[in-house]
């Protein structure tokens, strides 16, 4: 993929034609499931967009060592872009001395659209109220 959005930044590719199984984001549905039903469907992504991505991923590490704002992380073991140990790895280089995270352990990517959702607005209010950014 780096190789050719290198050559051809612009050819637009939906994430189903990436690989020969549906990408799934929630414990119930694929991405492609989830974005018929959803508002904001993009059907298709630049090979710019999948660029970045992996830019990011890439420079996390260094990037967390940064991060040193109050952080909390939310992460799955079966988001399909980014493994457990990944996160576990990056928050650990996060230089924020106010940083939490909660573990889903039945959430997909689309962690607010799943299972967890009612829990996870709970978590984050709670962190929310308890760094006094909400009432």
């Amino acid at each position: 993929i780096r190789t050719l959005a290198a050559i051809h930044p612009g050819k637009r590719i939906s994430l189903e034609s990436l690989g020969d199984r549906e990408v799934k984001v929630t414990g119930y549905s694929t991405h492609k499931q989830q974005m018929e039903k959803t508002p904001h469907y993009v059907e298709f992504f630049s090979l710019r967009l999948f660029r970045a991505i992996d830019k990011m991923v890439r420079r996390s590490e260094t990037n967390a060592a940064q991060v040193r704002l109050p952080l909390l992380l939310l992460y799955t073991p079966n988001d399909v872009f980014t493994a457990r140990e990944q996160i576990e790895h990056f928050f650990d280089k996060l230089a924020s001395e106010n940083k939490s995270k909660i573990f889903l352990p039945n959430s997909y990517h689309l962690i607010l659209h799943d299972v967890d959702r009612d829990q996870t607005l709970i978590d984050l209010e709670n962190w929310l109220k308890a760094r006094k950014f909400i009432p």
